[in-house]
């Protein structure tokens, strides 16, 4: 009997895309957690003139003006020679700091940021600087004394507000991120940046009418800026209104030609609304912008998998997996390849690979055993399957797959118990009753004899039908 391969997207794309914010916050202006372009030290924190004294002075505005053409070294040799002459200069250290800081030396960034506030307790920049630096280092609860400092220095200042909110946020203290956010848009109230934010922070805690509300002033604010109209279409997304979506994803794309994430999530919901051409084409206008961007491969190389189109599936999924080896689901997906093309060998080792970047992983369990199961291995399929079940004993396909496998071995009391249970997880399930069929059939009229058959299933999420049961295939949100 003809196979039939079932592959829906639908499900699996918005949390796709939720994984994408951090890449793109850099569209939109005033990040205070992000370590900023190289700046004149010249400049106190309001961009007025700071006054140079001392002899040092002309060493610190040679070191500025090499800091601003991002030539570093010579920079930080300027500062260098500034502090030679005075071991007391809080500019040579802020500036050398900065430098250090562009080069992503950031222990010697935050020792230079640390004796220019040892001089001076006061120097805010000093603070900022240090703070998205500690930021950048993952070193959060530093980066928020640091905020909190220049808060007491300043309470009104809402760069400093806005970095203790992003702070907030990467701490997952979001209700007091969105206090922060509160405040500065009561003192700044046409910052698009904040709402952009805030907005975020409400998509992160599932208030996605309120995230709506935000991008939707982020948009009045900036109406050019094509991230809020993305972001916006992911929240759409999320609450199911796919027209708004994908008008948002369009205009998006129409503001900023080039945004690669933009013609991903509009693939996907082209996908999700079966016009496929238009999805490919958005795919593939994306891998030809961002060739080395691993995430359009990997949904490339799905829909071609849902065509049949087995060989180009597997060299979209081979490319995935060079781009990202570390990701477990692309070799889960590749062996589903593998396994219709009766390639068991290879997809038991995808799948092997698969369970080293991700141990105790039911559904890869549940593949592996279906692969074992079809080279004749059963011990080994029935291995897999029973340790699937430990991890998750909700899992009805492993008891479907477990329960095939005991009839084969005539072990016909294990079988019935794990369709019984199967059944009492899930009375409507086709495969359940397919498969009992099968072993009871089997039990009076054969020996060692494996039929292979399809079964239908109406599942949101990428999987296969195989003889066992239907096999699952990984989408990017699956953890």
């Amino acid at each position: 009997m003809k196979e039939k391969w079932f592959f829906v997207l639908g499900a699996l794309i918005l949390i796709f895309l939720i994984g994408f914010g951090s890449s793109l916050e850099s569209f939109l202006v005033g990040k205070p957690n992000q370590v900023a372009s190289p700046t004149p030290t010249g400049f106190d924190a309001e961009g007025a003139l700071a006054p140079l004294q001392g002899v040092e002075s002309e060493f610190v505005k040679r070191g500025d003006e090499y800091l601003v053409q991002q030539d570093f070294e010579r920079s930080i040799a300027s500062y260098d020679q500034a502090l030679e002459l005075n071991p007391k200069s809080v500019m040579a250290y802020y500036g050398r700091g900065q430098a250090y800081a562009a080069k992503q030396d950031y222990e010697r960034a935050v020792a230079d940021f640390s004796s220019a506030l040892a001089l001076d307790p006061a120097f805010m920049p000093a603070y900022f600087a240090r703070a998205s630096v500690y930021s950048s280092l993952g070193q959060n609860e530093l980066a928020l004394k640091d905020y909190n400092k220049l808060i007491e220095l300043q309470p009104d200042d809402v760069d400093a507000i806005l970095g203790r909110a992003v702070i907030y946020e990467k701490l997952q203290q979001y209700e007091l991120a969105i206090a922060d956010y509160d405040r500065a848009i009561a003192l700044d109230p046409i910052n698009a940046a904040i709402f952009y934010n805030r907005a975020g922070v409400y998509l992160q805690m599932g208030e996605v009418d309120r995230a709506i509300a935000d991008y939707t002033e982020t948009i009045r604010l900036q109406p050019a800026n094509a991230l809020p109209y993305y972001f916006r279409g992911r929240a759409y997304m999320q609450k199911g209104d796919d027209d708004a979506a994908l008008a948002d994803f369009s205009k998006a794309i129409e503001l900023e030609p080039a945004f690669v994430e933009a013609y991903q999530g509009r693939a996907l919901l082209y996908y999700s609304h079966q016009k496929y051409e238009e999805s490919m084409a958005d795919l593939n206008r994306a891998i030809e912008l961002a060739p080395e961007v691993a995430v359009s491969y990997f949904y490339r190389g799905t829909i071609f998998a849902s065509e049949n189109e087995n060989q180009a599936a597997l060299e979209d999924f081979n490319e995935y997996i060079r781009l990202a080896p570390q990701d477990w689901k692309g070799y889960f997906n590749r062996g589903t390849v593998y396994d219709r093309l009766g390639q068991f060998d290879l997809s038991v080792q995808d799948y092997s690979q698969a369970l080293s970047l991700s141990p105790n992983n039911p559904s890869v369990l549940n593949n592996r055993g279906n692969a074992y199961f079809q080279l004749g291995k059963f011990d080994e399929a029935l291995a897999d399957f029973s340790v699937a079940l430990e991890i998750d004993p909700q899992y009805v396909l492993a008891y479907i797959n477990r329960g095939r496998v005991y009839g084969i071995l005539k072990q016909y009391k294990l079988s019935d118990a794990d369709f019984a249970k199967a059944l009492e997880l899930e009375p409507e399930n086709f495969n359940v009753y397919s498969s009992r069929g099968l072993v009871k059939y089997e039990s009076e009229q054969f020996d060692n004899v494996i039929f292979s058959y399809s079964c239908h299933c109406e599942e949101r999420f990428l999987r296969r039908s195989n003889p066992l049961a239907n096999q699952e295939t990984a989408s990017l949100c699956s953890q």
